[in-house]
């Protein structure tokens, strides 16, 4: 029984610093109604709900845009970018030429940094 005791602490401090690792990792899940067609990286995406995630953790630098019924996802890279302005809920920044429209940086919730699309052609192109 002594020796349940002397391990506890142990097994308890291991346990508190995994979650201190969990809290530190950035990632984000933000859902967006997008009421237009889009192009993402050179994909054209049609309107609807969508997942747009990326998770630093797990695989840096990619980020993951899928409708919520499933039907259409892409993947692009992405790099740094900055956020003067960090909004409550997040933000997706569209260019747009016309009617249309291309993602090219995210930013999550009360962030200052966000992510910038690699590969997204512009509307022209």
């Amino acid at each position: 029984m002594s020796r349940w005791f002397s391990i506890a602490p142990v097994l308890g401090g291991l346990v508190l610093l995994g979650a201190g690792n969990a809290r530190a990792q950035s990632s984000d899940n933000l859902l967006a109604n997008i009421p237009f067609d889009f192009k993402v990286g050179r994909t054209t995406l049609p309107a609807g709900e969508y997942h747009v995630t990326y998770d630093a953790a797990e695989v840096p630098g990619l980020l993951i845009v899928r409708s919520q019924d499933g039907r259409h996802a892409v993947f692009v890279l992405t790099e740094g970018v900055g956020n003067r302005h960090p909004t409550r809920d997040g933000r997706l920044v569209f260019e747009r030429e016309g009617d249309i429209y291309a993602l090219s940086e995210v930013f999550g919730a009360d962030r200052r940094e966000g992510l910038e699309i690699l590969g997204t052609t512009h509307p022209a192109d």
